[in-house]
């Protein structure tokens, strides 16, 4: 959702094998080489015709603030009223959910047999007597380990439970994460 503003910005983007989508690799001036670098320059370990632009980038966050696009996944796990939710996470993850709204915990997500899923972190969203929640993994994890949360549902639930049990759905296209790093981080925050 972020890409034309993050361009906009002067960001140059490429696919990120890590990610499975699209991320800065750094910001250049308009009309710089390094703002339309050919696709051979980053097969190389010499002549980086974004250096320039990449210390300027590190120097601005060692001394001001620095604001970078994170791609992730992004899971929504919820059961209103309902602690199922909170019981369907406790039973399949490693470390205990929060208990309050605005707690987070990473945590794993261990298989039957003892093996790792996968790793996420769990932001607990839904306010007192609300069991929702925000669990960000790796991006290309996505329809993984919402596959996976649907199958412990079904294990803990019923073959029949579904969202109106504990509703799980995909929000990674929909919402973005922004790191904020630097001294003056907290001014940026406090003027916004």
């Amino acid at each position: 959702a972020l890409r034309d503003a993050l361009v906009a910005r002067g960001g140059v983007l490429a696919f990120s094998a890590t990610s499975g989508v699209e991320t800065p690799l750094y910001y250049a001036e308009p009309g710089s080489a390094a703002a339309s670098p050919p696709p051979e320059a980053f097969h190389t370990f010499a002549n980086h015709i974004w250096a320039d632009a990449a210390i300027a980038e590190a120097r601005h966050v060692l001394d001001g603030v620095g604001i970078s696009h994170a791609s992730f996944s992004k899971l929504r796990v919820g059961s209103g009223a309902s602690a199922a939710a909170t019981e369907l996470l406790e039973h399949c993850t490693t470390n205990r959910v929060p208990k309050v709204a605005g707690g987070v915990r990473l945590t794993y997500l261990p298989t039957a047999s003892g093996k790792l899923h996968g790793e996420c972190t769990v932001a607990r969203v839904g306010g007192k007597g609300e069991h929702e929640y925000y669990v960000v993994g790796g991006r290309d994890a996505a329809p993984h380990d919402l596959a996976w949360l649907r199958a412990r549902r079904a294990a803990l639930f019923g073959a029949d439970a579904g969202d109106e049990t504990v509703a799980l759905s995909d929000a990674s296209d929909a919402v973005e994460i922004l790191h904020i790093a630097g001294p003056r981080s907290l001014a940026l925050l406090s003027a916004i």
